[in-house]
């Protein structure tokens, strides 16, 4: 085991990655190629002049401002590639929410929301997995419960 491999192993993944990243209006280059790494816990500042795209960035990153180019990558998810639709699965998730606080069941526990990929709801006796299509062939439940019993709820 090389030095550089054990410094990996014990550097955590950032909570948010930002490479390369690339936006304009019209032929005005707002953001230059902008690198960033922030671990949780961090604390940042974005500062600058007026006009230096410190906006447009924080617009960048919760996708209110389409960059042309580069990745964000929050909680290890390119939130930019195409096959990633967080909010197909946000808005599977808040519809499951609504009719489960219909029937008076409140979630104890929610993992993964932010991820965009998958979301795991626990209801107590009830676990809802939610995925995209790729987590979904990946974790394959359907074969690990193969075996399991259904049972049909009637709302």
């Amino acid at each position: 085991m090389t030095d550089k491999t054990i410094l990996n192993e014990l550097t955590p993944s950032p909570l948010v990655e930002v490479k390369n990243l690339h936006k304009s209006f019209g032929k005005l280059e707002v953001l230059k190629g902008v690198d960033l790494s922030i671990q949780k816990g961090d604390v940042v500042a974005i500062i600058g002049p007026s006009g230096c795209g410190k906006s447009t960035f924080l617009r960048s990153l919760n996708l209110l401002e389409k960059p042309e180019s580069g990745s964000i990558i929050f909680e290890g998810t390119d939130i930019m590639d195409k096959s990633t639709n967080i909010n197909q699965v946000h808005a599977l998730c808040d519809n499951v929410s609504e009719e489960m606080a219909k029937l008076k069941m409140l979630t104890k526990q929610t993992e993964g929301y932010t991820s965009g990929n998958w979301v795991l709801m626990d209801y107590g006796d009830i676990i809802i997995h939610i995925f995209d299509k790729e987590s979904r062939s990946y974790y394959d439940l359907e074969r690990i419960w193969k075996d399991g019993k259904i049972v049909e709820l009637n709302a």
